[in-house]
């Protein structure tokens, strides 16, 4: 218990008990083990956790089965979006797991409210992808919406303030992927991230037999028969 005061810890586990039907004296293979306001640093609560293990007689090594965290910001070195501190925190985790012989549940706490309805308004936001990126890198995947009629779509959302900032056919063209092609755009959100509009103009049917079906001629509105999805197996491509 990295948080709580000791009274209020045992309060929530009475309560526990108490819906459970269980009684909290007499629980014996649980400790509960309060650090809060000690300033301990991973570091510290490794050391902490070998020495608790070292003083139990030997007769009765390795009787913890679990060890819990609640919460982990409290131990975090560094910014839970960092890396290299996300790193160490596993590190960390992995050798109270294997030194100790137990089971790790650590407990993170997010902030209250729904993400979707955050702003920040005391600094600029940091955009996701700050470095340059190329379609396709590993990870690089964004939020990916299938549209019909891409022009008006466009002229929608630059009204709104939110014009596409990638543009694959400006001039009204396809994008030409063989016997496949479309119209793809970008626009960002206020924190940066992408987000991905595909209007498809052309699948292929059969690559063998160069067969495929120009969506842009026919009612978009209405579903491709089902005997064109079947003949799609035909470009199942099989590996070893």
């Amino acid at each position: 218990n990295m948080e709580l005061e000791e009274s209020t810890a045992v309060s929530r586990f009475h309560q526990i008990c108490d819906a459970w039907g269980l009684n909290w004296a007499t629980i014996g293979n649980l400790k509960l083990v309060t650090l809060r306001g000690l300033g301990m640093t991973l570091g510290d609560l490794m050391r902490y956790l070998q020495k608790a293990a070292d003083e139990v007689p030997e007769e009765r090594k390795n009787p913890y089965e679990v060890v819990i965290i609640d919460p982990i910001y409290k131990l975090l070195e560094g910014e839970e979006n960092s890396m290299a501190a996300v790193k160490s925190f596993c590190s960390a985790m992995d050798w109270i797991s294997s030194s100790l012989e137990v089971a790790v549940i650590y407990s993170h706490h997010h902030s209250k409210g729904s993400k979707g309805n955050v702003q920040a308004m005391d600094r600029s936001p940091r955009e996701i992808f700050e470095k340059p990126c190329q379609w396709g890198d590993p990870g690089y995947i964004p939020i990916c919406f299938d549209v019909v009629n891409m022009r008006a779509l466009g002229e929608h959302c630059a009204v709104h303030g939110h014009p596409f900032t990638v543009d694959s056919c400006p001039g009204g063209e396809d994008f030409d992927m063989g016997l496949a092609s479309g119209h793809f755009t970008y626009i960002e959100d206020p924190d940066g991230t992408l987000i991905e509009f595909v209007e498809v103009h052309r699948i292929p049917i059969s690559n063998r037999f160069n067969i495929g079906i120009n969506l842009m001629k026919r009612d978009r509105s209405k579903p491709l028969p089902t005997f064109l999805f079947r003949l799609m197996k035909l470009n199942r491509v099989k590996f070893d």
